[in-house]
């Protein structure tokens, strides 16, 4: 799939009535104009939405399988997956400074977190706490 396919496709979507507030496109496809699957990070508005309507609203939009839509809520969303996204394409939002200020406080609290595990040396503890169990 390429980014110029997939954008048309998605911003079809009526968003709104699913209860999704803000749909941003990260991964591959953001990053480098073509992947296998869409990543999508998604906000609600208000109430939680249904993850698996969403997923099938990608799939038909796109004519694929709903395994082609990779979904992640905001509020559950790794760090990782928050840095990627701060790198996205935004599809849909309702309030494009109120999506970045949400994805912004959720990397701030990872990017404190990373420092907290890097000067309590949590994951060098961790590993050689295993290496001391196991050797």
């Amino acid at each position: 799939m390429r980014t110029a396919e997939v954008l048309p496709a998605l911003s079809s979507i009526r968003w709104g009535e699913l209860g999704v507030c803000h749909a941003i496109l990260f991964g591959s496809l953001a990053k480098h104009g073509e992947g296998n699957d869409v990543d999508l990070l998604i906000s609600w508005c208000g109430r939680r939405g249904d993850l698996v309507e969403v997923a099938v609203a990608v799939s038909e939009a796109l004519g694929a399988d709903p395994s082609v839509a990779d979904l992640v809520e905001l509020d559950k969303a790794p760090c990782p997956i928050i840095h990627d996204a701060l790198s996205g394409v935004f599809v849909y939002t309702v309030n494009r400074s109120e999506a970045i200020d949400l994805l912004m406080r959720k990397a701030e609290i990872c990017w404190d977190w990373q420092i907290t595990m890097r000067k309590l040396r949590l994951v060098e503890d961790a590993i050689q706490a295993a290496k001391e169990r196991w050797g």
